[in-house]
């Protein structure tokens, strides 16, 4: 009887495991208004909210990376000045319901981390 409990508990922790939703990423396409440099990260807000299809989320006006990692922050930085002050737009990639950025202060309601990011 112990045998059959364990095998139950193996199955059911298996099937968990083989249904566990995989986090899904959207794209969003960013006219940046702004491109801010705080001490704990740097910013690029758009001027049209992202909708993220994964999450449900509709009010991401801001995308935002740390800079604890210098070279990527200042690829960041770059990218963002960039598409500013030539009007390109970016194509960001990010994960509606990752809410890591808040301890850069990237505010839940409206801020995600970007998984990538580029010109257009």
């Amino acid at each position: 009887m112990n045998m059959l409990k364990t095998s139950f508990a193996i199955i059911v922790a298996l099937s968990l495991l083989g249904t566990a939703q995989t986090a899904l990423a959207d794209t969003h396409t960013c006219t940046p208004t702004e491109v801010m440099v705080y001490p704990k990260r740097i910013h690029v807000r758009c001027s049209v909210p992202a909708i993220s299809m994964s999450s449900g989320t509709s009010r991401i006006w801001y995308f935002a990376v740390s800079t604890l990692n210098a070279d990527y922050a200042n690829r960041f930085l770059s990218t963002g000045t960039t598409a500013l002050v030539s009007g390109r737009k970016l194509s960001i990639n990010f994960t509606g319901n990752n809410t890591s950025g808040t301890s850069i202060g990237c505010a839940y309601l409206n801020c995600r981390v970007p998984n990538y990011f580029g010109i257009k």
